[in-house]
C-alpha cells in the first residue's frame, strides 16, 4: 500500500502530542516494520515538523528520524506540484493553506491514500483522492 502522510502524522507521533500520538505512533512503526506499506511525503515537512520543535525536547532530532525511517521517502516539490497546489488553493480558497494544498497535490500526483488528522483538509482531499483520517488507524 502506497501512503501519502500530512506532516501532522510526526508531529503527533514525534511530540507525543495528543490526542493522536498512539495512533500516529503505530503507523510510523507498521511503515517502520515494512508491512506492505511504503510511505511518502513532501520535503516540506521538514520544514513545518522541525519548526515545531525545540532543541530540549526529542523533535530537535527530526531531520535524522526521518532520513533513517524505512519505507518512507520524501518527496521534491516539482513545478507540476505547485502549479496543482497553486489551482487546488485557486478551487477550495481560504479552506486550503498552501502547505496543505502541496500535501494534497503531491498525494494526488503520487496516487497514493492520504492520511491525515487534519478534519479540516480531510474535508476536501475526500472530494479528490482517497484518504483514511489517523484516528482510524489503530
Amino acid at each position: 500500500m502506497r501512503v501519502y502522510l500530512d506532516s501532522n502524522i510526526f508531529i503527533y507521533a514525534l511530540a507525543r502530542q495528543e490526542p493522536f500520538a498512539k495512533e500516529a505512533l503505530n503507523l510510523l512503526h507498521s511503515i517502520e516494520s515494512g508491512t506492505d506499506i511504503m510511505a511518502f511525503s513532501s520535503t516540506i515537512i521538514f520544514g513545518e515538523v522541525i519548526g515545531l520543535g525545540k532543541s530540549t525536547t526529542p523533535m530537535h532530532n527530526v531531520h535524522s528520524f526521518l532520513q533513517e525511517l524505512p519505507n518512507f521517502y520524501t518527496l521534491p516539490v516539482t513545478e507540476g506540484i505547485a502549479k496543482s497546489a497553486g489551482m487546488l488553493r485557486q478551487k477550495y480558497g481560504k479552506s486550503l493553506r498552501l502547505p496543505d494544498a502541496i500535501h494534497l497535490a503531491s498525494s494526488m500526483e503520487h496516487q497514493a491514500l492520504f492520511v491525515t488528522a487534519d478534519a479540516r483538509l480531510l474535508s476536501v482531499a475526500e472530494k479528490l483522492t482517497k484518504v483514511r483520517s489517523l484516528d482510524t488507524w489503530k
